[in-house]
Order: C-alpha cells, then sequence, then structure tokens
C-alpha cells in the first residue's frame, strides 16, 4: 500500500485499483502480460519478502507490460528496523525507472524528469541504481565495490552530486 502511494504520486501515472491486484497476492509463475491486460495497465511492479528472525529479503521488479521486458529490479537484505527505508529505496527505484520512461514517451515528460530529478539528484533511473547499489556496498564495507559503482553512477550523469559526494567518502575510506 506505502508503495503503490508512492508511486501514485508520480505526474502522469495512473494506478489500478488495489483490490483488482490483490486477487494476484501470493501467486507465482504470472505471466506479466495477462496480469497487465486484466488491469489494463502497462507496467507491473512484482516483488517478495523473505524473513527469518529479524531478516528481510526483500525482491522488487518493474516490468513493460508491453513487451514483458524488465525496466529495473532490485535485492535489499535489511533488518525489520530498516523496513521503512527500504520501502523508500524501492519506491524511489521504481518512481525513477518509471520517471524515466515517462520523460521519453510523453510531453509532459520533461516536468517529471524534473521532480525525479529534484528529489533523486538525477533523472537517470540507472545511475541512481547505481548510486543506491554504492550505498549499500559502502554500507556492507565493500569499499571496492561502492567507490566502482559511484563511478559508474558519475559515468551516466556527471551532473550527480550525490554520486560524487558518495565517491569521496568511500575514497576516504580507502587505505591505499
Amino acid at each position: 500500500d506505502e508503495l503503490a502511494i508512492a508511486v501514485g504520486r508520480i505526474p502522469g501515472v495512473k494506478l489500478a485499483a488495489r483490490s483488482g491486484s490483490y486477487r494476484y497476492r501470493g501467486m507465482r509463475d504470472l505471466d506479466v502480460r495477462d496480469v497487465a491486460k486484466t488491469l489494463n495497465v502497462s507496467y507491473v511492479v512484482q516483488g517478495t519478502v523473505r524473513h527469518t528472525g529479524d531478516q528481510l529479503r526483500i525482491s522488487a521488479q518493474l516490468t513493460d507490460a508491453n513487451t514483458g521486458v524488465e525496466l529495473w529490479s532490485q535485492s535489499y537484505d535489511r533488518t525489520t528496523k530498516d523496513i521503512f527505508r527500504t520501502q523508500d529505496e524501492v519506491a524511489t527505484g521504481i518512481s525513477g525507472a518509471l520517471n524515466a520512461r515517462i520523460a521519453n514517451s510523453t510531453p509532459s515528460g520533461a516536468a517529471a524528469t524534473a521532480t525525479v530529478a529534484t528529489r533523486t539528484g538525477t533523472a537517470d533511473a540507472e545511475a541512481y541504481d547505481l548510486y543506491m547499489r554504492a550505498e549499500f556496498a559502502l554500507r556492507q564495507r565493500q569499499v571496492g565495490a561502492a567507490a566502482e559503482m559511484f563511478q559508474q553512477a558519475i559515468a551516466r550523469d556527471a551532473k550527480f552530486a550525490r554520486a560524487h559526494a558518495g565517491l569521496a567518502q568511500t575514497l576516504a575510506l580507502d587505505p591505499v
């Protein structure tokens, strides 16, 4: 529900009624195109939450229902204390991917791109995804992997200040 609220705030995005999508809860091996046709939507978000004790593994995917191509996906290993932050990260990733699609396909796309760029620091969904992965790697003390992903994010969007700041922070931790 929280994810639907966040995605529903994106200009140009209309959500299918939640009651229609609830019938698919817990179902596996769904054909995204069939789901999209039934719900009359262009994109489908799928995900899973697995937990043991206070550990969570959350996976989410955004798929273009017309082509069946996965536009964005991410897995998060967190504790139950991090659930709200993770929920925000999932919503931001999906929002970024959707905003990029809207920006490329509608006349009002520039406004949508400006909205996501203001919120995330970049309009490039892949750059933001790399940034988020780098932040996670840095929290796991994987300094080399974090530096590489920050550099990839910067390569995609040289004006992405948060990626530059993350790279600087990471390099300050690198003993070499």
